[in-house]
């Protein structure tokens, strides 16, 4: 009841002007919702309503009781500024106080920007106010460690900010690896041969496009949309995390974002919810990558259905987004065709198809010394022959699994290496000991039989 008269108390107060609820999702009891709607039809021509927030909350909001959409007839969108418009708020902003910038200072403030706006609740202006006032402070501190008073600092210098000055505020950043970090890590995987060269002659291609666009020279946007395909093990997930991060030291993506999804996050389970399930995706992947594990899954047994709207969906935001998301599609080579073919434009949208070979039985063993190693064990030439006997029996399954199989076997023979340890009794243990994998740690490995089938039938 409290809360029905304050609404009704603002409607009196707003009389023949504007009632502004801000964050008018914090409305939720159903009768101040209900006192709010027959205020807005009884004041109609006296208060013009303003109901703002969130876009998705806000869409939410409008829900909660079938009169209040009807009576919102306008939607307006306010939509996050660009970095350009970012970098001229500072401007003003600096005007306004009497401040001007470095080419350099403006430079790095507009790459910031373009890395952080896509983060999750960025906020716009109000960034750019906290990261002006933070490079004034960082301005006050350099000058006054350059002169021994106050007095000495000339009038140019005391309302001029330089690249130094400029910081990002690291809102809603996560922690940044060094440059270069992701290619070398790339570079050091084992195999992968064809992957590593794809992926290089991308951004080549994209930078020399960037290059040619700079100086006038005509060249067509191209798109950096993928396909990786393979048996499971392969490194596609791998590949394309560090791909993200790659993307980024490059600046061809502002954040290096990776976004990984499946069929439960694009498909709706009613009319309506797919197209937001998807765009909600692409929003949250801005400056980075949306990865589609087994993008196959999409594919619904009849047509029509909500997994083909969640393809379509995906093929019109690859185009809206193509400058500021890439799409890579993952799965197992054969279910990918069917996928890719399932709508017309897709295949016309994807740049680059990747196909991860499996690993070889040499390859197989370099990736076992590299997981050992990094684990700070070592292993007896006995137990990795028995290893890679194991490898080759594997390997005669498609689905084997390469790499995930390989820290399979490691995993179960740690287990057993615990166990041969701990039944030794109270003895003194040296290090050599606790880390070395022997032949009896690792367990023979047979293919599974496959069961014959067996007809039942009658015979006259």
């Amino acid at each position: 009841m409290a809360c029905a008269y304050k609404i009704r108390k603002a409607f009196q107060a707003a009389r023949g002007g504007v009632l502004f609820i801000d964050e008018a999702y914090s409305i939720k009891s159903e009768t101040a919702a209900t006192v709010l709607i027959q205020e807005m039809e009884n004041q109609r021509d006296n208060v013009i309503v303003i109901l703002a927030g969130y876009n998705e909350r806000m869409q939410e909001f409008l829900e909660i009781n079938e009169g209040m959409k009807s009576r919102v007839p306008h939607w307006v969108e306010f939509p996050d500024y660009s970095a350009d418009e970012l970098t001229d708020i500072l401007k003003l902003m600096m005007s306004d106080r009497g401040f001007d910038a470095t080419d350099d200072a403006i430079k790095e403030a507009h790459y910031i920007f373009e890395k952080v706006r896509n983060t999750d609740n960025f906020g716009n202006g109000r960034y750019v106010r906290n990261l002006f006032e933070q490079a004034a402070q960082n301005q006050a501190v350099r000058l006054l460690s350059l002169r021994e008073q106050a007095c000495d600092i000339r009038k140019k210098e005391m309302f001029l900010l330089t690249k130094e000055d400029i910081i990002s505020l690291n809102e809603g950043l996560t922690e940044v690896r060094a440059f270069g970090t992701a290619k070398k890590e790339l570079e050091d995987m084992i195999g992968l041969t064809s992957v590593k060269s794809v992926i290089s002659k991308a951004i080549a291609n994209y930078k020399l496009n960037k290059l040619c666009l700079e100086r006038g020279i005509a060249r067509n946007k191209s798109s950096l949309h993928m396909v990786f395909t393979g048996n499971p093990g392969t490194a596609k997930t791998t590949v394309a995390r560090l791909f993200a991060e790659i993307m980024k030291d490059e600046k061809v993506l502002s954040t290096g974002k990776f976004v990984e999804v499946g069929r439960a996050d694009l498909v709706g389970d009613h009319v309506g919810a797919t197209a937001k399930l998807v765009k909600r995706k692409f929003k949250e992947a801005q400056g980075g990558v949306l990865f589609v594990d087994e993008a196959y899954s999409l594919c619904d047994s009849y047509e029509h259905g909500f997994g083909d709207e969640a393809i379509n969906t995906l093929v019109q935001e690859m185009e809206n987004h193509r400058d500021d998301v890439i799409v890579i599609f993952a799965g197992y080579p054969k279910p990918m065709n069917e996928f890719l073919e399932r709508n017309p434009g897709m295949l016309s949208r994807i740049a680059f198809q990747i196909k991860f070979e499996d690993y070889t039985l040499e390859e197989l063993c370099e990736i076992t010394t590299l997981m050992l190693r990094q684990k700070q064990m070592s292993i007896t030439k006995e137990a990795m022959e028995k290893l890679k006997d194991n490898y080759e029996i594997a390997m005669q399954n498609d689905d084997y699994g390469n790499g995930r199989f390989v820290r399979k076997m490691l995993e179960e023979a740690e287990m057993n290496l615990a166990e041969r340890i701990i039944n030794m009794g109270d003895i003194e243990f040296s290090d050599e000991l606790i880390t070395t994998i022997e032949e009896s740690d690792i367990e023979a490995y047979k293919l599974a039989e496959k069961k014959e089938k067996i007809s039942i039938g009658f015979t006259c």
